[in-house]
This record gives C-alpha cells, structure tokens and sequence, in this order.
C-alpha cells in the first residue's frame, strides 16, 4: 500500500539523533535557549520522560552498531521485529493529537508543526517497513496531514482496507505488545476523511461519519476535519438539488366533460418533473463491453458524451441521438434496452416498422373517436422522468405515405434543438418540451431513410458478434428468457453440458444471429422439458 520507503539505517540514525536532541535541554545552542519562551515547562517535559524512551534510543543505538554493516533487508527478523515495536511506540509518542508520552515535550520544544508531523511520519515509514501495519496506517495518516490537496485516490483505498479489518471478526490489533484497536480506529476514521475532504466526495464523507465517528468515541482531535466535512456536504446537498424540467406551460380546457377528464390526467406536467442523472461512476460502460464486446464503438461513444458532460458541470443525462446501424440479428435492440438498466433510465420502445400514421407522434385532436395525446406525452406521465430513453426501432423501415403527416417529419421537429422545446401536441393543443429526451435508434441500412432525418443521428457501426463471445451471449440471452417468463435463471430446464458445447463449437466456426441462437435455445429448453416429463412419467408408472 505504501508508495514511497525510506533508507532504514540513515532513517534510524537520524530519527535516533533528533529524538536524543529533542529530550536533551543541554543539547540546546544558546540561540535556541533564548528563543524559545517555554524553556523552563520545557526542561521540566524533559525531566519526566518515562524511561523507555531512552532505553528505546539506547536500543536502537546497539541493534545500529551490530549490523550497521549489513544492508537492512539482511538484518535477522528479530531485530526489525524489535525496531518495528520501537518505531510503532515512538509515532504514537510523537504522534500530534494522541496524547503520547512526547506530547508534553514537543508541545513545549523547539520544533515546529510541519517538524512534528514529519518525525512522527517518520517513525510511522520505519514500523512500517519492518512489517507493522498499524505503522502503514499512521505513515497514511499523516501523509494526508503533510500533503492535503493530491493523495485523496491512494488514502481512500487505504481507508476501504482497514474499513475491511474492523468488519472481520478474525483480526487482531495487537501491535507492540498493546491493544491498539482504539487508536486504529480513530486513525482509519482521519483516513477516510481525509480522502473524502481531497475527493471532494460527500458521499464518502456521509460514509465515514455513519460508519466511524457515530458508532464509536473518536479521542483524535478531528474537530477541524467534522467542520470541513459539513460544509461539504451542505454544499453538495445545495448542489444536488434534483434538476427538474417542466414538460407543459398549458393545456387548453376541453369544450366535452369527456374530453376535459382526460386532459385532467396530463395536469403533473403542469409541474416541473425530475431529469435523472448520469451514474456517478464509468461502471456501466464496463459492464456493456463485456455482456456486448461487439458494440464497443458505442460504448465508447457514450461513455465520451458522459466525461463531456461531467467536463463541463452537467448532471443530468443527456446524450446526441445515436443511431446504431448493422446487419438483422446481432442485438441492436437487445444492448440499447441493456443501456437504459444500467443507467437506471427509463426506457421507452416505438417499432416504427411499417408505421406511416403520424397520429402516433403529434396526438389525435379533440372530437375524433379515441381521441388521445401524443407518444412522447404519454411516456412523460408514465415515466415521470423528462430526459427518458426512446428506443426507435428500425427506423430504416418507416412508413412514406402522407396521411396525416408524415411520421420522419414530424421525428425532425422533436430532433432539432431550436424545435423540441415546443412541439405541438393536437390533442392538449399545447407545445410539449422534449427537448431532454435521449433518442437512440437502430437500422439495418440507411438507403431508405430519409437524407433530413438521416442528418440528425450519430450513426455508428453496431459490429457483429464473434465466436469468442459465445459465453456473454448465452449468458445474456438465458438472463432474458427467464425475465420474460417472470422466473430465475435457475428456474430454467438445464441444458445439459453437451448440448451447450455443441452450440458453442458451432457458433465459434460459424458467428450466426443472435435471434436464431435464440430460437435454438428455446427449442433445446422445450426438449430438456419434455425429456424431464417423460422420466418422471415413467418414474411414476413403475
């Protein structure tokens, strides 16, 4: 864990010679006598040190003069053992705000603060190194008290490993003969928030707050740390506010009381709704080059219009529209489904295949049998949501014929920035904000789209699966299938191992679509099924 070692015997020479120097007032120039003010509580500090300190020097000074010879990695491992101790009691002794048996002497000496913190940091690297890892957790420490602005990364993982300590049951805190579990404790509590205070992450703060500081008593004075963590937090709970948007200005009374009830449904998006965030990490992305290798272009895609958007203080999720293309059967519709779970969006799915009836969109005006709103306001009530995933699915089939409108036509409308935020809906008679929609769409070719609507869409290449992701496919299709049929994948007839390496060896020389291999999956279930009946049937004649 430690990113940095010192040179053991100049290390102990020189802390061993600070220490004599620091105890001894006849050690003092005159300068120094004259400077500082507390020379007598001083001398006095000195004069009642226990003794182990200075058997501690006097030990440290034999162990040096025995194998000050040999490099230190060669020293027998009792003697770094018996360092290790030393060291760990002199950075507790040294350690400010611990209230060691130097506390009194450093208090009143001649050291500074930043030279306090780098003796006891010190003694912290030289336990460390002869293997205590109380003494790697103090060297953390204050190494997050000398440098406050860039270790927050490195203190944090640190934090998260002894985090891991105090919740096993197994671990033991002695160190140097004593039971140190106290201190540990208060010194991983200073670690966490340290790191959370560098992060600038309030929801690491909240962590350790609820985990340390109010499950415990914390004797470090950390007073100045609880200060800077609640402004934090106040500061991001300012920040955080959920961004809201409001879909509908109007909606024009109904002349019909049929016809106003209906309208009454619509009146929550009078009222701003909520735009739901990016995750507040890149794991999603992770998750989709796996379960989907194929679509790493589109993930890559999305994953830059989410470091953007972060680059430039932006929340709230919202991407370009993307329009994946590629042949019939590789999962177009299967992985943009996929993004809406792993970005906890809602998602909503219109085939437009075949569909020429612009209705659909634009809404069906007041006194028309059926009589209803438009698409995109209807997914607005449901979701709840103002920037919700629309899935257009083959797009490159959508219907040409003019009656009543064009359905491309009115899709550049809702598309176009300077347009979507006021996008007239016939039946509320109303302009409907979709300007936070996140469209994304699939095709198998674009010749049949329209060259207006093809302009709109970041078109990337879809890709095809290759033999070698046979393993994630399987995986994702059998996660499916049970989703679909409300069970767990357990719940499924088994295929029995053989039948899965025969499709394996057979989609690995010959990559097919995903949708036959989903057929055969069906078929195969539907066999291991019947096969399971028939067994029992038997079992139960004889």
């Amino acid at each position: 864990m430690l990113a940095c070692y010192l040179d053991l015997k100049s290390s102990l020479s020189e802390l061993s010679g600070k220490m004599e120097a620091l105890c001894s007032p006849g050690k003092l120039t005159e300068q120094e006598e004259e400077e500082l003010s507390s020379l007598p509580e001083f001398r006095k500090q000195c004069e009642n040190l226990p003794r182990w300190i200075a058997r501690s020097r006097e030990r440290i000074a034999f162990l040096l003069k025995l194998y000050g010879r040999k490099d230190w990695y060669d020293w027998p491992a009792p003697a770094l053992s018996e360092i290790g101790s030393i060291a760990l009691q002199m950075m507790v002794a040294t350690l400010p705000g611990a209230k060691g048996d130097l506390e009194g002497v450093l208090v009143f000496g001649p050291m500074g603060d930043g030279e306090i913190l780098e003796l006891s940091w010190k003694w912290a690297m030289v336990a460390a190194q002869c293997g205590c890892a109380m003494g790697e957790l103090g060297a953390m420490v204050l190494l997050g008290r000398m440098q406050p602005y860039n270790s927050g990364r490195f203190l944090w993982e640190a934090f998260e490993s002894w985090e891991n300590r105090f919740q096993g049951p197994d671990y033991q805190f002695h160190f140097a003969g004593k039971m140190r579990k106290d201190l540990c404790w208060d010194l991983t509590c200073e670690l966490g928030l340290q790191a959370a205070l560098q992060l600038r992450d309030p929801a690491m703060a909240t962590r350790v707050v609820h985990g340390f500081c109010m499950s415990g008593a914390i004797c470090l004075p950390l007073s100045p740390l609880y200060f800077q963590v609640a402004r934090l937090c106040q500061q991001d709970a300012e920040a955080v506010k959920p961004a809201t948007k409001r879909i509908l200005v109007s909606i024009t009374p109904g002349q019909k009381k049929e016809d106003q009830d209906q309208l009454d449904r619509y009146r929550p998006l009078l009222r701003p709704i909520p735009l739901s965030p990016w995750p507040g990490t890149r794991d999603w992305a992770d998750v989709l080059r796996k379960e989907f290798p194929w679509m790493r272009e589109a993930v890559d895609t999305l994953e830059r219009q989410q470091l953007l958007g972060f680059r430039l203080g932006r929340k709230t999720l919202g991407i370009r529209p993307l329009l994946l293309l590629g042949p019939a059967g590789v999962g177009k519709t299967r992985f943009l489904r996929r993004l809406g779970e792993v970005w906890n969006l809602p998602a909503a799915f219109l085939p437009l295949a075949g569909i020429s009836d612009n209705l659909l969109l634009k809404g069906l005006a007041r006194g028309w049998s059926g009589a209803r709103a438009g698409y995109l306001a209807e997914q607005f009530l449901n979701f709840g949501v103002a920037n919700p995933l629309v899935i257009l699915d083959e797009i490159d089939k959508i219907g040409t014929a003019r009656q009543n409108g064009r359905v491309w036509e009115t899709l550049l409308t809702m598309l176009e920035p300077a347009s979507s935020t006021s996008v007239l809906d016939e039946f509320l008679i109303a302009p409907v904000d979709c300007s936070a929609v996140n469209w994304v769409a699939t095709a198998n070719s674009l010749e049949e789209v329209p060259r207006p609507l093809r302009s709109r869409w970041e078109i990337v290449w879809s890709g095809e699966p290759q033999g070698d992701a046979f393993d994630e496919i399987l995986e994702n299709l059998l996660q499916e299938i049970s989703k679909e049929n409300g069970v767990a994948k357990t719940g499924l007839p088994q295929l029995d191992n053989r039948v899965v390496g025969v499709l394996r060896r057979s989609f690995q020389k010959n990559p097919q679509s995903i949708r036959v291999l989903r057929r055969i999956l069906y078929r195969m279930m539907e066999l291991e099924a019947m096969a399971a009946a028939e067994m029992a049937e038997k079992q139960w004649l004889q």
